[in-house]
């Protein structure tokens, strides 16, 4: 009869009491709003008999009522964080107290050898004169292909067939004209147009 009464009487304790912190907060939560609407209703009725206290009441009301249930709603957290703590540190130890199985013992699994990798290919080197051959290219194709004339504008018509300008300039350079060192001494991309427009003169 002691033992049933015992199991029973926890039982009992258990439905009433278990998740306390959590029940703590719902009775702050509900609390507030029985307060908060009694102050409404309370302020409505001051108001209806033309009492300016129901002013205050009717907003000053629920602001007391929420800021009151503060404290008894912190204590239900405090103690749901507590029980909490105390549920993980009880799984962390009854963790701890289990027995590990031991491991199977691993067999040594031979590596593979790496495949041998083919020599290198020694790269090909290019004949000297294969190399020389291939640096003169741009020097034959800057030269003109033909001799000069001996007049001033056989000699601008001369120049103009240099490929690049720096040999058309090295090229006026030899032929000590006023106008055309002139010209020489302007803006690089109008050499060739003023250049063009001179030999066309009479």
């Amino acid at each position: 009869m002691n033992k049933n009464n015992t199991s029973s009487m926890n039982e009992l304790i258990n439905i009433l009491y278990n998740n306390i912190g959590q029940k703590i907060r719902y009775l702050a939560f509900w609390g507030f709003v029985v307060e908060a609407i009694s102050s409404v209703v309370g302020g409505i009725v001051m108001l209806i008999d033309q009492n300016a206290v129901g002013i205050v009441l009717l907003i000053a009301g629920p602001i007391v009522a929420w800021v009151s249930s503060w404290l008894l709603y912190a204590f239900g957290q405090l103690v749901e964080n507590v029980a909490d703590m105390n549920e993980a540190q009880a799984t962390a130890t009854a963790r701890a107290k289990q027995p590990v199985a031991p491991k199977a013992a691993t067999q040594a699994t031979p590596k593979a050898t790496p495949a041998a990798q083919p020599a290198p290919v020694a790269a090909v080197k290019a004949p000297p004169a294969a190399i020389a051959a291939h640096h003169e290219e741009p020097k034959a194709a800057e030269e003109a292909p033909k001799t000069p004339g001996q007049s001033r504008r056989e000699k601008l018509a001369y120049a103009l067939r240099y490929t690049t300008d720096e040999g058309m300039i090295n090229y006026l350079k030899t032929m000590d004209d006023p106008v055309v060192n002139q010209i020489i001494n302007g803006p690089i991309k109008q050499i060739r147009s003023r250049i063009l427009e001179e030999s066309q003169k009479q």
